[in-house]
């Protein structure tokens, strides 16, 4: 139950991660183009 628990918890970090990089880079595209 507790490895279940832990697999989770690192996918949704690894979610997290991999979505504040997405949006990180979509803002410097966007204030690129906004210069």
């Amino acid at each position: 139950m507790t490895a279940f628990i832990q697999s989770r918890e690192l996918r949704k970090k690894r979610w997290i991660a991999s979505t504040s990089i997405l949006l990180r880079e979509l803002m410097e595209s966007v204030l690129d183009h906004v210069d």
